[in-house]
């Protein structure tokens, strides 16, 4: 078989200040740059031209290859051979009772099945339920991906994106667990199904043509209506929503590969509010802990970040004061809200830790502050989230060489 070969197709592409949705300091004029194979792009996947050229590229793929089946075979078991494949996961609390959650979830994975199970365990009967079988769902698709699946706080239903199609645009399903009843819903594909259960809202993003996220939407389960909250039409810009770990405050994200903005909201003041005036360089993120919002941040040259602390009514950048001060040698990678305690993650000389520090009587008391620690010489410990606000006990990973 014949090597294929792509034709060339002179296209001149643009870089700079082609249009004002480019983002601040562009290179004026533009410059432009020669793609003969510009053609070969399509978003839509439908383009019988490219998909023609594709397909011949894979069949002469499979016909060099051919001498190799038996080695790609050996290789394969080899790295399978380390692989456990019957295997359930650590049982984690999920929904309002914290600990004390009625059901524990966890995913069960079977030898010989190439797709997860989600299930759960009645922790009053000890009883375990299977909620949703991969495997079942991927019979006789030629593409199939699942992701996101979740259970909303009280139990009752189970959601999660299916793409069919490898475009990463996945249509979201809804079932009621006790009837298994599929819940019907206005919500769109999502891409990447970035999306969250708040009470009896679903927050959610949504891309455009080109799968960049751009706007924020809230959808509601009782009167099935779709509320834009964002849009940003910043062609380097990815916007998101998260929330606080108390779920006090929701953040809104508008941010590119170098500056941050930030807006917030909460449910009793569903006013979007943007959280200080966007300053090219400055990169942050906002977490909020009993009346403060605690902000990690790369201000001051603070390239590895730092943490600084405002008042909820003071959110502009001339209020934020010290939290946690730079240290050159520590790189911050997050925060984590307990009522009594806030959980520093961050790296140092290569190592990953996990520093708590004590709140109470509305204070911080770093001076008794610790790390987490475990007896390896390697300390590479992460944090698991589970959402549980009030509590003293935390679940961690840690990974160590054989």
């Amino acid at each position: 078989m014949n090597r294929p070969i792509a034709n060339k197709e002179l296209y001149n592409v643009k870089f700079g200040n082609v249009n004002k949705d480019r983002g601040e300091n562009l290179i004026t004029p533009p410059k432009e740059l020669i793609d003969n194979y510009f053609w070969l792009r399509d978003d839509k996947r439908k383009n019988k031209k490219v998909l023609d050229h594709l397909n011949n590229e894979n069949k002469y793929t499979e016909c060099i290859m051919n001498d190799t089946n038996e080695l790609k075979d050996i290789l394969f078991n080899e790295i399978k051979s380390h692989i456990k494949e019957d295997y359930d996961s650590y049982p984690m609390p999920h929904g309002h009772g914290g600990w004390d959650s009625k059901y524990y979830y966890f995913v069960r994975t079977i030898e010989g099945k190439s797709y997860p199970i989600h299930c759960r365990i009645d922790k009053t009967s000890n009883k375990e339920e299977i909620l949703l079988d991969e495997n079942i769902l991927s019979q006789g698709k030629e593409s199939f991906d699942l992701s996101s699946f979740g259970v909303t706080k009280d139990h009752k239903y189970m959601s999660y994106g299916v793409d069919e199609t490898g475009n990463e645009k996945y249509e979201l399903k809804i079932f009621e667990i006790s009837t298994k009843k599929e819940f019907e819903h206005n919500i769109p594909e999502l891409a990447y199904c970035d999306y969250f259960w708040h009470n009896k809202y679903i927050f959610y993003t949504k891309g455009n043509e080109t799968n960049r996220m751009y706007q924020v939407w809230k959808y509601d389960t009782e009167t099935k209506e779709n509320e834009k909250l964002y849009q940003n039409d910043n062609d380097i810009v990815d916007v998101g929503i998260g929330r606080s770990n108390d779920r006090e405050y929701f953040f809104i994200s508008a941010s590119s590969y170098n500056t941050s903005d930030i807006y917030y909201f909460s449910e009793s003041d569903p006013k979007i509010r943007q959280f200080t005036e966007k300053v090219e360089g400055l990169k942050y993120s906002v977490d909020h802990h009993e009346g403060s919002f605690l902000i990690t941040t790369n201000k001051d040259n603070s390239t590895n970040f730092k943490v600084m602390k405002t008042d909820i009514n003071n959110t502009s950048i001339e209020n934020w004061e010290e939290f946690i001060e730079y240290n050159n040698s520590v790189f911050i990678t997050g925060l984590e809200e307990l009522q009594k305690y806030i959980l520093l993650t961050y790296k140092q000389n290569g190592d990953d830790f996990i520093k708590i520090i004590p709140f109470g009587d509305g204070k911080y008391n770093f001076k008794e502050s610790y790390n987490l620690d475990i007896k390896d010489d390697i300390k590479n410990i992460g944090l698991i989230g589970l959402g549980i606000y009030d509590t003293n006990e935390i679940i961690y990973s840690h990974n160590s060489l054989p």
